[in-house]
């Protein structure tokens, strides 16, 4: 499995089971692009579900809408996530190949 310091698995909430439409992991704020582009060098394509929360989104600016909280959470996961590949149709060396090429991250400088 995906094993790196600095690629935070998702989990799902305790007493749930997650069907698994979406595999977004999280890498250390400011490295979603050099990461993206260390998978797309080794022949991973990602996806990018968040790019920013709904209160943040062009479509809500014009419509009256609260945000409960602090919205600096939903900010940061966005800054984060990456959606890695995930399909019934995935072969075991696909599924292999995303692994390795996780792994292989040289990772962000200063992050831990």
């Amino acid at each position: 499995g995906i094993r790196h310091a600095q690629i935070e698995l998702p989990a799902p909430p305790r007493g749930s089971e997650s069907v698994w439409h979406l595999f977004p992991v999280l890498v250390p704020d400011g490295a979603k692009e050099a990461f993206r582009r260390h998978l797309e060098s080794q022949g991973v394509q990602t996806g990018e579900h968040y790019p920013a929360p709904m209160f943040d989104q062009p479509a809500m600016q014009g419509c009256p809408h609260e945000v409960a909280g602090d919205p600096e959470p939903a900010r940061a996961f966005c800054r984060r996530e990456v959606s890695l590949p995930i399909h019934p149709y995935l072969t075991d060396a696909e599924v292999s190949r995303v692994i390795e090429a996780c792994n292989g991250w040289p990772g962000s400088p200063g992050s831990a």
